[in-house]
Formats: C-alpha cells, structure tokens, sequence
C-alpha cells in the first residue's frame, strides 16, 4: 500500500538519509508527488500530462540509485531497475530492454504495475559519443528501443495487457563531460547577455553528447547532482545510517568496542576525496576501519553470540530478522589526544 507524503514531508525524511543533495531531493519530491498525481487524475478521467520522465546526471557514487530507491521506499513506490549496459539490440544476441523491462514487472501486481517507477542507470553508456561506428550504430537502436516505451506502449505481462503510459521513467548517468563544462560555465563570472545560461542549453548538450532527440524532447524534468566534498563525506559519515555506525551496534551488542577517533575520520574523509569515488569511496575507506577494529577486538567479540543468532535467523527463513540492538546509535570516539580535534 502506498504510503501518501507530500513533497515536504518526503524532502524531509530523504534528508535524513541521503546527505548533501538538498535541490535534488526538492525536485525529486515533487516528482514523485506528480507521479502519484497522474494515477489520481487516471482513476477520476482527468486528462494530465502522459508522461512524466526524469533524468538525473551525477558522477560516480554521487547518489544516483540511492536518491531514487530511497524516495520509492518511503512512499512503497515500486522500483524496476534497468542497467543500460546490459541492453542489446533487438533480434541480436543478448537480452533487449522490452525483455528486461518484462522481466521487472512479472513480480508486481496489477497496481504495483500502475504505479511502477522504471529506473535506467547508466544512461550514459548507450549514447554516441567516442563510441565506434559499429557501437554506435548498436546504440542508436537501443535508444530507439527505449524511446517507444518512453512514449507509451502496450505490453503484455503476465497475461495482461498494460500501457507504459502510466509508468514514469528515470534515465541516469554519470555525463561527466556535460557537467564539467556546465560546472566551468557556472564559475565563470563572465557572463555576458548574449550567453545562455547552462540551464537554457542543456538538450543541445545532451543531443551533443549522443542522446537521440527524440529521447531528449521526452524528457519533462532533470536533475544535476553536486559533487561531494569534503564537508558532505564529513556529514555523510556522521549519518546514523551509515555503515560505521552500524558496525558500532554490532560490535557493542557482541560485547566488543568499535573505538573512531576524529582522527580517523579525517583520514577516511582525505583518503576517500582523493579517489573521486564518491560514497563509493568514503565506504571503501571505512571497510579498512572496520577491519582494525575487528582485529583489535578478536579476543573480545562474542562469536558464540552470533552463530547462535546466524542459526536463528536460517531457522526462521523468510520471517524478518530481530533488529539487534545498538545498530544505528552514534559511534563512540576512541580516548586518543585527537579527539578534541576537528
């Protein structure tokens, strides 16, 4: 059952989760509000707008799949994800996007289906640019076969007969050309009146970059993601929903103590920033953190507590596992001289 938030109940509790990424939250709150909208103006015949389809550009860990799976989750919105690497051209070998598109929807209801968001990620890939011709050629057919069913078409699932009208669609890809020229336009304090502003010519960019116009003419909104600095991993890392502190939890309920000093986080925070991973990054980093402290604490952890929990969990199968507790509470510093440090 859809859980009804309206757009700023939702950029509220996106905050929470996904840090640093405050305008795109704003407008992805309100698309999913139109989205919900379209499903209400269907089910009392008023004619909205068909489509409402997205595109998000963002580099690489910047939050991409994790905005969008974590607005649908709060709303209980199903989610159908697409990886556009894995498309191939219909008739040639390999699995086309109808067959994965297919393949997404068999599991839903009927009004699971009317209310399906299907999320393409890495766009990006499937465009022209410094693609062979060969490639290339291969590209313009999936976008094609993309395009259809951004337009609207009806596909039979499961014995039923459903129009992508009803589905919004949500293309994502990295871009990394489009946003480092958008980003050098954006810094350069010269603008003169005859200039477009990046916003104004960001269809011919993309069309530029190798998406078929007809794919950019159905695209209603776009959201640009920031690039994470130092400050947001700072933020990010301080988030009780991240990993650190749910080892935390872990180890305090197995009797063990997860110790990270300032200093440590500092470390993790440069560490990551030089990587260009994004959260990727801030997570690999934090892993080896992870990893000293389980060392540090072998002698401590309560191992028979946890195979007498791993054993409860496989008994039960498919029951929800008993949240353990601890798990989301704020990390305790360690007692080094740093911790008094920022």
């Amino acid at each position: 059952m859809t859980i009804f938030k309206n757009p700023g109940e939702l950029v509220t509790e996106i905050n929470k989760v996904v840090i640093g990424q405050e305008k795109a939250a704003e407008i992805f709150s309100l698309y999913m509000f139109k989205h919900l909208m379209k499903l209400y103006a269907h089910a009392h015949n008023i004619d909205l707008e068909n489509k409402t389809n997205l595109l998000i550009l963002g580099d690489t860990g910047a939050g991409k799949t994790f905005l969008v799976k974590t607005a649908c989750e709060l709303m209980d919105i199903p989610l159908v994800e697409i990886n556009a690497k894995s498309i191939a051209q219909e008739g040639w070998h390999g699995t086309s996007f109808l067959e994965l598109l297919k393949d997404g929807l068999r599991p839903l209801s009927s009004q699971e289906m009317l209310k399906v968001i299907v999320f393409i990620d890495e766009f990006d890939k499937m465009c022209i640019t410094n693609m062979s011709h060969r490639n290339g050629d291969n590209a313009v057919h999936v976008q094609s076969s993309i395009l259809k069913y951004l337009e609207g078409m009806s596909i039979t699932v499961n014995g039923r007969i459903i129009t992508t009208t009803h589905i919004s669609f949500v293309l994502a890809g990295n871009f990394k050309d489009i946003r480092e020229k958008r980003l050098d336009v954006r810094t350069n304090i010269g603008f003169t009146r005859e200039q477009k502003l990046p916003e104004d010519n960001l269809a011919e960019e993309l069309e530029n970059f190798g998406v078929l116009p007809e794919i950019v003419g159905r695209i209603s909104e776009t959201i640009e993601l920031e690039p994470h600095s130092k400050r947001t991993y700072f933020k990010i890392s301080q988030s009780p929903s991240f990993m650190l502190y749910k080892w935390s939890g872990m180890f305090r309920s197995m009797g063990a103590n997860f110790q990270v000093s300032k200093r440590d986080i500092v470390q993790i925070i440069t560490r990551a920033a030089k990587k260009k991973l994004g959260v990727r990054g801030l997570v690999q980093e934090s892993q080896k953190l992870v990893n000293r402290e389980i060392h540090r604490n072998i002698d401590k952890l309560d191992f028979d507590f946890m195979a007498r929990f791993l054993k409860d969990a496989l008994e039960r199968a498919e029951r929800p596992l008993t949240p353990i507790v601890g798990i989301g509470q704020q990390v305790q510093p360690g007692s080094d001289e740093d911790n008094d440090g920022a």
